[in-house]
């Protein structure tokens, strides 16, 4: 019997006939805000530097006034800064274009001010907290306020990102107390009890338009369930696409800008920045967490004597590959506010028995703030895997290797390893030492989008030289993984050949070849001939080769299902205990 999709049976309590009656329908409410602007109208939204108080910390941040929200809102990550705590609930959200977020919310109050001398407090009363609002970013410079309005105390700012949307509900903060110029010709300059604010247009020609979208709604199940069916049918079923322009988010540009930016080549390397959410970030206290995550990793080494031998390993390899390196006592001193301590553990690959991987952990938190909330992703970079995967076998000759340590090939600028700090001591008895990942890191939330990008930006720079080679860069890795096809030989082992020679211009290697031809298996790795055959069990299913995940038998050139016990108890798999799971 085919399952069929709830909404299509949806059953209210008291009706007979499976139709959901018109209250039922319309279950919760949705309060949205959103705005669409021309980019060639030139508009400031009325965003200003704002202080917020709670719990005895003091946290300074920009405002939106947003005018068409019914309600208040900040970000998660300015809750957890605040130290705030509230009741969860449900909140829904629909954005422009029909996009309908439900997610966990708190509701709080808190303190507000401006940022000058003597600005008053005021409470701002019931604030949703939202995972990300992607407020428009902004900047403010005084020379585009009109000359006989500099003298007011107008805040200027760069790139402002506001972390807070001051809705209808708080509307007594946004009216205009003093007003000395309406806007008619250029920015409106007003005072509000936050502070002296400068938007609206300026310079718009005739014919330019700007659209305001405000907007409230209902989730309506049913509306819903035929849209799904609408989009179904037009998109898939008639093969009919919708002409759809890219918008590109503010978080995105300002990924893109700080990535171009940071970035500069030193030798067969490049060196970056982290791609830091906004400006003038400041951290919490991490050293006592990682203390306390550092405690606890000595307790397991002096359990386990393999497992402290091999950990040790593994860092001294880092500091000896130039990853990691240890802090004098006087870099110990620095960083103040933009310093952060990383927990590390260990990672086993069930592929590779024995190898051991640290990951430090950028998602660990001090009062619910993680150092990644501070981060961007950044943008991605990827190829879709599918499209990867269904490349892949087009062609007779197939090709796979990675890149080793693609992460760790990156440096990170000075200004910015101190957010990357490590505890490292084998024994409570001896003193705690601080080192730097001087390298990027796995954990770290824009690491792979960083990677993708110098990993491109390496290959561009011999797109005229090696061109099939740059596009393979570009086009056919997966994050560490090149697969790629070939319809000859002789092409594969050429083309293979430049794109290994321009890796390691940028300072990566590829390594590990796995290859359907023997010939270019020999030449790439130069290794003797594999087995002529191989056995479908766990003692084998190593030599099979994963390719994006799946297992690829060169020989025969095939995927096929490989049974892998790695993780099993051996126990259990001597038939001495009987599983429980």
């Amino acid at each position: 019997m085919r399952k069929q999709h709830e909404l299509l049976h949806a059953r209210q309590q008291g009706t007979t006939d499976g139709r959901l009656p018109m209250e039922a329908a319309a279950r919760q409410q949705v309060f949205t805000s959103a705005i669409i602007p021309n980019p060639s109208s030139r508009l400031l939204y009325k965003i200003l530097p704002v202080r917020l108080y709670a719990n005895g910390r003091v946290i300074n941040s920009f405002a939106l006034f947003g005018d068409g929200s019914a309600i208040s809102m900040m970000n998660s990550n300015l809750f957890g800064r605040l130290g705030l705590k509230g009741q969860k609930e449900n909140l829904t959200l629909q954005w422009f274009g029909g996009t309908t977020v439900t997610e966990q919310s708190s509701r709080v109050d808190v303190q507000i001010s401006g940022v000058g001398r003597f600005n008053k407090k005021f409470l701002l009363r019931n604030i949703r907290t939202v995972n990300n609002l992607q407020l428009p970013t902004q900047t403010l410079q005084l020379s585009e306020v009109p000359y006989k309005y500099r003298h007011l105390p107008i805040k200027r700012y760069d790139r402002a990102v506001p972390e807070l949307l001051v809705g209808l509900d708080n509307a007594h903060l946004s009216i205009s107390r003093k007003t000395v110029a309406d806007g008619v010709d250029g920015y409106s300059v007003t005072l509000t009890k936050l502070g002296w604010i400068a938007y609206g247009g300026r310079n718009r020609g005739v014919g330019e338009r700007c659209n305001y979208v405000h907007f409230a709604n209902v989730d309506n199940g049913l509306e819903r369930l035929e849209r799904l069916v609408s989009d179904y049918l037009i998109n898939e079923y008639l093969s009919v696409r919708e002409g759809v322009q890219d918008c590109v988010d503010a978080d995105t540009v300002r990924a893109k800008e700080l990535l171009e930016s940071t970035t500069v080549r030193k030798g067969s390397h490049f060196e970056t920045g982290l791609i830091w959410r906004q400006e003038n970030v400041e951290l919490l206290d991490s050293r006592k967490m990682a203390e306390n995550r550092l405690l606890a990793l000595e307790k397991k080494f002096k359990r386990e004597d393999k497992f402290k031998s091999a950990y040790v390993h593994v860092m001294k390899e880092y500091e000896a590959k130039g990853y990691a390196r240890k802090l004098t006592a006087d870099e110990v001193l620095t960083g103040g506010k933009l310093s952060w301590y990383l927990p590390h553990f260990e990672v086993w690959n069930a592929n590779k028995p024995g190898k051991m991987r640290l990951v430090f952990d950028a998602a660990a938190e001090v009062n619910n703030v993680p150092l990644n909330s501070t981060l961007l992703r950044g943008p991605d970079l990827n190829q879709p895997l599918a499209t990867i995967l269904m490349k892949f076998p087009q062609r007779q000759v197939g090709v796979c290797a990675d890149i080793v340590e693609i992460f760790h090939q990156v440096k990170i600028r000075a200004e910015d390893q101190a957010v990357q700090r490590f505890l490292w001591s084998t024994d409570p008895e001896h003193p705690i030492e601080v080192y730097t990942m001087s390298a990027m890191t796995f954990a770290v939330t824009c690491s792979p989008s960083s990677a993708q990008f110098f990993k491109n930006k390496n290959a561009e720079e011999f797109r005229v030289r090696f061109p099939e080679a740059v596009e393979t860069i570009v086009n056919n890795h997966y994050v560490d993984d090149f697969v790629h096809c070939f319809s000859t030989v002789d092409e594969a082992i050429q083309i293979t050949e430049q794109v290994v020679w321009v890796h390691k211009q940028g300072g990566f290697e590829l390594k590990r070849f796995v290859s359907n031809s023997e010939q270019l298996t020999k030449r790439m790795n130069n290794k003797e001939e594999r087995p002529s055959y191989l056995k479908l069990d766990r003692d084998n299913a190593g030599i099979f080769q994963k390719v994006l995940g799946l297992q690829w038998d060169t020989i025969n050139d095939v995927f096929r299902l490989v049974l892998s016990f790695a993780k099993v108890d051996p126990v259990v798999l001597a038939g001495q205990r009987r599983p429980t799971k």
